[in-house]
């Protein structure tokens, strides 16, 4: 990671950063989103890890495993100005060392594949990603 940035795992962001965040790289709109239940949301995680340029947010992953057998990595978010400098990587280096000991999936949005390949994770020809939305 280049730079002087943070990387946290003990605290977690606020909603109001987490919709910051997913604002600022053209995920929805603000009226999608309440910060008072995405600190909830935060809350459940497994694992956030979050990475902080002096107090500012720049780059959040979210985990949801069982911590036995299962991990699933659901965001690796990076704001825009930050993108291309490591972060993502270290946040995915930092979910892959503490869940080793389980299978790690990850979802991702055609096109960035390419960044989770070169972070180590493998193509498994015998799974897909299926998605249903939630009602508004």
């Amino acid at each position: 990671m280049n730079g002087s940035y943070h990387l946290c795992t003990d605290t977690r962001p606020t909603g109001r950063q987490a919709v910051d965040l997913f604002l600022s790289v053209g995920w929805g709109t603000p009226g999608q989103y309440d910060p008072a239940r995405w600190d909830a949301a935060l809350a459940t995680n497994a694992q956030v890890v979050s990475v902080y340029d002096g107090e500012d947010l720049i780059g959040m992953t979210r985990v949801l495993s069982d911590g036995l057998n299962d991990t699933c990595i659901t965001d690796v978010i990076v704001r825009p100005g930050y993108q291309g400098r490591g972060i993502g990587g270290a946040m995915l280096e930092t979910v892959t060392r503490t869940f080793a000991h389980t299978a790690i999936y990850v979802s991702c949005l055609t096109g960035s594949e390419g960044f989770f390949l070169k972070c180590g994770l493998k193509q498994q020809s015998r799974l897909m990603a299926l998605a249903v939305r939630a009602a508004a």
